[in-house]
């Protein structure tokens, strides 16, 4: 299938091919489930796929701004970076705290460092559904605090695989590659 406005689709008896046209654009259906997240009928719980996640960049962006804070104001950055017990060597410190390396997204999410001023996405993987069928999946983000919610669409394919393939090249979560 694609997501056209009309489908070619097998017989599964004859195996000749003919044109459902009754098969919904998948575009229509994401942004008909994405409308359902904006106006309340749907949210993250509703699904049995979904996970907290970061946009990429965000905690080596969040790192470098706390580092050069602490260049600015404390003589022992070393120190400070072995209090947050991230498992770095002694010499991977030194090398951090002198500019000459900087630890990957993986290795500040793996470590649990974390902000209180972070906000979390929730992502969702939402079956798109012609009749009971599921025809396609799109994946739903949303962000915000208390009742100021924000939704964005960022994925839609036939495949669930190829909806997590673009959701892992923008977000890191837990379980992500």
């Amino acid at each position: 299938m694609t997501d056209g406005a009309s489908e070619q689709i097998k017989c599964a008896k004859c195996k000749k091919s003919r044109v459902d046209v009754s098969m919904p654009n998948l575009q229509i259906l994401a942004k008909e489930a994405l409308n359902k997240f904006w106006t309340g009928e749907s949210n993250w719980s509703d699904f049995s796929r979904w996970v907290v996640a970061l946009p990429r960049g965000t905690l080596e962006t969040k790192f470098q701004d706390w580092l050069d804070d602490l260049r600015s104001c404390d003589d022992d950055i070393n120190a400070e970076l072995e209090a947050l017990d991230m498992g770095w060597s002694n010499e991977k410190i030194s090398l951090i705290a002198a500019g000459k390396a900087r630890p990957t997204e993986e290795e500040l999410y793996a470590g649990e460092f974390t902000f209180s001023n972070i906000d979390f996405d929730v992502l969702v993987w939402v079956p798109l559904k012609s009749g009971e069928m599921v025809v396609g999946w799109a994946a739903i983000r949303e962000w915000g605090c208390g009742k100021e919610h924000e939704y964005e669409l960022i994925a839609v394919s036939e495949s669930e695989d190829e909806v997590t393939k673009r959701v892992n090249e923008a977000f890191i979560y837990d379980g992500s590659p």
